[in-house]
């Protein structure tokens, strides 16, 4: 009877949030997998859809994997099996949103994510929070994005660098000469 709930995001270099897609609809499980399966395939899907194991494996589940294997469109669902009341499970994002290291885009649809949020626990409708804690609790095993490292650059022929960098290429084939190979 509730509003399905879908959220896409990404993770920056600084642990950031971005949420890019929203999808809160009451609809049939034909249309939620549907939806499932356009936001979580093509260029820009997600590496992990979290998604709350009763949900899935017990409701739409066999009716998704069907449907993956129809279209030939896969997504990465990750079951997280809710151990815990709402208002427990609501914390694995509530320090992140705290300390504004979640963002949003604007729009009608996000400010009824923002009602619902200062709402919670106490207001009428949850499903924005329940999505919304899934993300906190997958992202507790998760990495963010790495910064990008420098590239390797060949030190000048001459300079210091590239005499130190001879010599250890020197030294290295010494080893291996006296050490019959490799």
């Amino acid at each position: 009877n509730d509003p399905s709930c879908f959220g896409k995001a990404g993770v920056d270099t600084q642990n950031n949030l971005w949420f890019t897609e929203l999808f809160w609809e009451r609809v049939p499980t034909d249309r939620a997998v549907e939806q499932m399966l356009s936001m979580g395939t093509g260029p820009d899907a997600p590496l992990i859809w979290w998604a709350e194991s009763g949900h899935i494996s017990k409701s739409i589940g066999p009716f998704l994997n069907k449907r993956m294997v129809e279209t030939d469109r896969y997504i990465n669902v990750r079951e997280i099996v809710p151990s815990v009341d709402k208002e427990t499970r609501a914390q694995s994002i509530a320090a992140r949103v705290a300390v504004g290291k979640v963002y949003i885009p604007k729009g009608a649809i996000w400010d009824k994510a923002v009602e619902e949020m200062l709402a919670f626990p106490n207001g009428t409708h949850d499903d924005f929070v329940d999505m919304l804690s899934l993300f906190g609790i997958g992202l507790q095993s998760q990495f963010g994005a790495s910064a990008p490292g420098k590239p390797k650059t060949e030190p000048k022929f001459g300079t210091a660098a590239w005499l130190r960098q001879n010599d250890k290429w020197a030294e290295t084939k010494k080893r291996e000469m006296a050490g019959g190979g490799f």
